[in-house]
């Protein structure tokens, strides 16, 4: 069964980071692990949006759980997070119109992906990449030697027409289950909610599921407790 991770990016605007703040986010952050979250996901420096490098050393300090740093391809993001101690590391296409992380447009990187995987292994941090379900896009990131795959729900979300979406749902179950077949692990993220979470935690391949925006707007009138149990219960349906 699916596991379910929480983005820790929308809580940044609530957040100065300064010491008054930290027991906000440290409740926050127990509540959170007191609900089987598996883990929490921070984008390092992505414009207003982001983590800096201070703040993910606190984060790292404050919880035990796996925090895995989102990073554009930059020479500048991968130098700065060799400097931190992180768990595992996911390349994204930074922010587009909307609030969510882009996919990566692997069409743009050949030799490069591959070169990035043997920086971030001798470092011993775990390497994952996020694309639209694309069977080209997933040749290429698994013959660079990415250990996981997050595959963006971006489309399967914002479709209107029922036929579109069930074409994106598709897309997204066949390219889960090759990335499975090739060893990878899968998670999936990208404007989740309740009304798409049942049909996508269906896909028995799947890690864990990123919840963002949509998760902390129900937590606002349900408190995060009880909105987290409603979450988890949609896993088990």
């Amino acid at each position: 069964m699916a596991r379910i991770g929480v983005s820790l990016d929308p809580f940044v605007p609530y957040l100065s980071f300064f010491e008054k703040e930290l027991p906000a986010l440290s409740k926050m952050l127990g509540i959170l692990e007191m609900n089987s979250i598996s883990q929490f996901s921070v984008s390092l420096e992505s414009g207003e949006h982001g983590f800096t490098k201070q703040m993910i050393d606190v984060a790292n300090k404050i919880t035990d759980k796996m925090l895995n740093v989102y990073v554009e391809y930059n020479d500048e993001s991968i130098k700065n997070i060799l400097q931190l101690q992180v768990g595992m590391v996911t390349i994204v296409g930074g922010y587009g119109k909307t609030n969510f992380q882009q996919p990566v447009n692997t069409k743009n990187y050949d030799d490069e992906l591959r070169d990035l995987i043997t920086e971030f292994s001798a470092h011993d941090i775990v390497t994952g990449i996020c694309i639209d379900p694309n069977v080209d896009a997933l040749r290429k990131v698994h013959r660079a030697g990415f250990e996981y795959v997050e595959i963006s729900t971006l489309s399967y979300a914002a479709a209107t027409d029922y036929n579109d979406e069930m074409s994106e749902l598709h897309k997204i179950r066949e390219i889960a289950n090759m990335a499975s077949n090739l060893g990878m692990g899968v998670n999936l993220r990208g404007d989740i909610g309740e009304d798409n979470l049942p049909e996508i935690a269906k896909f028995e391949v799947i890690e864990d599921i990123v919840l963002e925006d949509r998760f902390y707007q129900n937590a606002i009138f349900s408190g995060f407790a009880l909105t987290l149990k409603n979450f988890q219960s949609l896993l088990k349906d």
